[in-house]
């Protein structure tokens, strides 16, 4: 068991994201939750498995801070006032930050403007990154899934419509199973062969319509459905 439930991190650059890597790796640390600025940072964030749910600073994010256990400050120094400021009343009783706050509140903290040049920006999301590579491991694209969700939303191709999907697990392997072929009364739920163990669908969204479950969707279209999904290259 984790000995530390929950992290919340401030900035998932490379400081922000090797500390929770690290916290992770070594099994301290149970959920790890992100928090930035721009929506793409924090896609890739889940992406490459540094961090489990995000949040941008635009939102009520203070609300992650209520049953965090630890919490880890790692933006530019120059954003530290207001963070400093938002503090005060979103923490949990026990809650701890790290030292950086301490050296601000004690005023001995140097003022460092960041050097623009260096500075690297997220391009926007191409419609292309969301599609689902079925060749991938299901861990890979289980991340990927949480990261564009609910938009724009991770997609594959089904019987020749967009079919987005907004909620999955990894499951277990399906040897001999080729990548992206369904099997839709599988026990577990959907199961979809990925290139290593499987995805298990559970909220699909059709092009044009609303979420449902997967198992729903499968159903409703009865014995003339596709029991595979197109691949990118098609």
């Amino acid at each position: 068991m984790a000995k530390l439930p929950k992290l919340v991190v401030v900035g998932v650059g490379l400081i922000g994201g090797s500390f929770a890597l690290a916290l992770k790796s070594r099994g301290v640390v149970g959920e790890v939750v992100g928090v930035g600025r721009t929506q793409r940072n924090l896609e890739e964030a889940i992406a490459a498995g540094v961090v489990d749910r995000v949040a941008t600073r635009d939102s009520a994010w203070t609300r992650e801070l209520a049953d965090a256990d630890i919490v880890l400050l790692a933006t530019p120094v120059g954003e530290f006032p207001a963070l400093f400021a938002a503090l005060p009343g979103a923490l949990a009783e026990g809650a701890v930050v790290t030292e950086a706050l301490d050296v601000i509140a004690s005023g001995t903290a140097r003022w460092t403007p960041q050097d623009e040049a260096s500075a690297t920006y997220a391009p926007m999301v191409r419609r292309d990154e969301t599609r689902v590579d079925w060749a991938l491991p299901a861990v890979e694209i289980e991340r990927r899934i949480r990261a564009f969700r609910p938009d724009p939303g991770a997609f594959t191709v089904h019987d020749g419509t967009r079919l987005k999907i907004l909620a999955a697990a990894v499951g277990p392997s399906t040897p001999g199973a080729e990548p992206g072929s369904i099997d839709p009364d599988a026990a577990s739920g959907v199961r979809v062969a990925c290139g290593k163990e499987s995805l298990l669908l559970s909220i699909v969204q059709p092009e044009g319509g609303r979420a449902i479950p997967a198992r729903d969707y499968f159903r409703g279209r009865g014995a003339g459905r596709a029991r595979v999904f197109a691949t990118s290259a098609e």
